[in-house]
């Protein structure tokens, strides 16, 4: 019984470690970790409750079963916990993103409009005399009479 005890256990362990390292990143592996190490914790104290208030149940089997149920199911649940904090924080990004968007669109009409003035400001022959004091009008560089 030991035997097969170890086997199972080693079992259940091998495919834990294997499904972690599936997973998409450190967070949700750790989250995972914490939710099937609770869940296992989790279901051998109920199963020891159990097998403990029965005197036909087998304590260390009912055990064994509660900590390998606790822990597919304590995994599940710390990656479904991941999942769904990623998925907050991406609704939130977006929401971010859609709100920067229209300050975007808003900066890139006002540049358009200044230089759809600008452009149409230098065709006409005479410059605007209203921003007289902001035009330059001294000497250029280079020589003109060469």
């Amino acid at each position: 019984m030991s035997y097969l005890k170890s086997i199972l256990f080693s079992l259940c362990l091998f495919s834990f470690c294997s499904c972690t390292q599936l997973l998409s990143g450190v967070d949700q592996a750790q989250n995972t970790a914490l939710g099937a190490v609770g869940g296992a914790a989790l279901g051998a104290g109920v199963s020891a409750v159990i097998g403990a208030t029965s005197s036909t149940i087998d304590t260390g089997a009912t055990m064994l079963v509660g900590t390998v149920a606790g822990l597919g199911i304590g995994a599940a649940v710390g990656a479904y916990y991941t999942e769904m904090e990623e998925e907050s924080e991406r609704e939130e990004n977006q929401a971010l993103i859609e709100a920067n968007r229209a300050v975007i669109l808003e900066q890139e009409e006002e540049i358009q409009s200044l230089r759809h003035s600008i452009t149409e400001e230098t065709y006409q022959l005479e410059p605007d005399t209203a921003l007289s004091e902001e035009l330059y009008i001294g000497p250029t560089l280079g020589n003109p009479y060469r």
